[in-house]
């Protein structure tokens, strides 16, 4: 008996950290609901409201609560996200919802991983039922910003019924860090209101590298340079050519030695025709 009771202890305690160890895992999103409502929204509304910017960080160090009790954030390791811009990106699909790009600046020396970004239609007052979706961002390097592209749901284009007619929704709350994970100097500006016909659409622009422009300048330098050699090319078809006044290289010329022996022979002929004059040249 007293042998088995230890094991039984141990079995006990194997439970208990196998449990403990899966109950860790549950994320935020799980906690507050599947993703589909806006109910963390709401609350970061009704704490911070909307357009607002409530800087904190000349205040020095920041007690926070914790799980361990209350605890002492120095001023030097506090740091601010904060959302900068959102552009309207064009979609010709039907089928799905309407698509934004965000941009997050990320205030601080620390990279921030696991932040959360909602975005939420809204026609007239939100309700927790409003076209929500949530957009997990794996990393943001500290100093840099971030562009966060988000779609709402097909259920924002009708919200509402007008006489027949289908009415799409007249405003778009964004909010970062929605559910309130990190610590910041300034937790205001994190909410934010746009009316949709004042969001700006996303414009594409082209990026020209310098190896680019160096290959493109070479390609027109290589087009129009003309190569010249040596060897002459043959005219065209229908093209007349001017007869050369130079003589030619390879002509040959005369030799002087066979000429002479040629006259010589030529005169031992005509002598051999007439011996008289032959005898008068002898006597003479």
């Amino acid at each position: 008996m007293k042998t088995k009771l230890p094991l039984l202890l141990f079995a006990a305690t194997l439970c208990c950290v196998a449990g403990n160890a899966k109950a860790d895992d549950i994320g935020l999103a799980q906690v507050f609901g599947n993703g589909h409502t806006s109910d963390h929204v709401i609350s970061l509304v009704l704490r911070h409201g909307v357009n607002n910017s409530v800087d904190l960080a000349q205040s020095g160090s920041l007690l926070h609560p914790s799980g361990f009790g209350p605890m002492v954030i120095p001023a030097t390791e506090l740091g601010d996200l904060q959302l900068m811009q959102v552009s309207s990106i064009p979609d010709a699909d039907p089928a799905c919802g309407p698509k934004f790009a965000i941009v997050v600046r990320n205030h601080s020396h620390r990279d921030v991983c696991g932040l959360r970004v909602s975005a939420v239609a809204l026609l007239g007052r939100i309700r927790p039922t409003s076209p929500t979706t949530v957009i997990k961002v794996d990393k943001i390097c500290a100093g840099e910003s971030l562009e966060i592209q988000v779609q709402l749901p097909v259920e924002a284009v009708a919200m509402g019924n007008h006489n027949g007619t289908l009415i799409g929704f007249r405003r778009l709350l964004i909010a970062i860090d929605s559910f309130d994970q990190f610590v910041e100097t300034n937790e205001a500006n994190n909410i934010k209101v746009f009316d949709v016909a004042s969001i700006p659409a996303l414009v594409a622009t082209a990026v020209v590298t310098a190896a680019e422009t160096n290959a493109v300048q070479v390609a027109q330098a290589t087009v129009g340079t003309t190569v010249t050699t040596g060897q002459q090319s043959a005219p065209e078809s229908g093209a007349v050519t001017a007869p050369s006044s130079e003589p030619a290289a390879n002509t040959a010329v005369p030799n002087a030695d066979n000429t002479a022996d040629d006259l010589q022979s030529a005169m031992q002929k005509m002598n051999a025709a007439n011996p008289s004059q032959q005898a008068a040249s002898a006597a003479l």
